[in-house]
């Protein structure tokens, strides 16, 4: 017999109110220590889980933000060098309209 069948009858014959040795006592005491050990074990890897879940969906939203202030960055960048081609177009039309000036 597996420890986790006896295990199963002590708690069944204690259950029903039939007296045990202290040896089945003992027996018993300790399949209900590992039966709380499994459990806590069990419900501990749940929060595990739970917690990876809440860490990707984070991860997830922070790598949205990082993309959108690229593409913002990106388009800063493309605007400010339009303008710079705008300066330039526009100190050239001065300097012709200028033109030499007399010393």
């Amino acid at each position: 017999m597996t420890p986790e069948d006896l295990g199963k009858l002590l708690h069944d014959k204690a259950t029903r109110g039939a007296p045990l040795t202290s040896e089945e006592s003992a027996l018993l005491a300790e399949w209900y220590r590992q039966q709380d050990a499994a459990e806590t074990q069990s419900l501990t890897r749940a929060q595990d889980d739970s917690a990876v879940v809440a860490l990707r969906a984070q991860l997830s939203q922070t790598l949205d933000q990082l993309k959108t202030a690229a593409q913002e960055i990106q388009a800063l960048a493309n605007g400010n060098e339009k303008l710079r081609e705008e300066i330039a177009a526009l100190r050239e039309r001065v300097a012709r309209r200028l033109g030499p000036q007399p010393a």
